[in-house]
């Protein structure tokens, strides 16, 4: 992996590589937008979109940069927090 690409967009490159195998690349979108507030500016609402058969499923992922720097605890910490706040985007997506 290049030093000027992080972990988490080589995790998103890889499972739309992933995901375009079953569902054909031309319906997976890697970091999908909307517009949003008075000045319409965009927002990410999900890490990826994948669209079948006129139906849309919103996959939001993380991923750690540096997995050696939390314990297990820390972790689930870390974990918890990622969790919420990929809900919370999915929610912005649909209001």
């Amino acid at each position: 992996m290049p030093i000027s690409e992080t972990r988490t967009r080589w995790a998103e490159e890889q499972v739309e590589l992933l995901l375009s195998i079953p569902f054909i690349s031309e319906f997976v979108f890697r970091s999908p937008q909307n517009l949003e507030g008075p000045r319409n500016s965009q927002r990410e609402v999900a890490d990826l979109l994948i669209d079948h058969m006129g139906n849309g499923l919103l996959v939001s992922q993380k991923a750690q940069e540096d997995l050696e720097s939390r314990d297990e605890r820390r972790n689930e910490f870390w974990v918890l927090k990622n969790a919420n706040s990929a809900v919370a985007q999915a929610q912005r997506s649909l209001a």
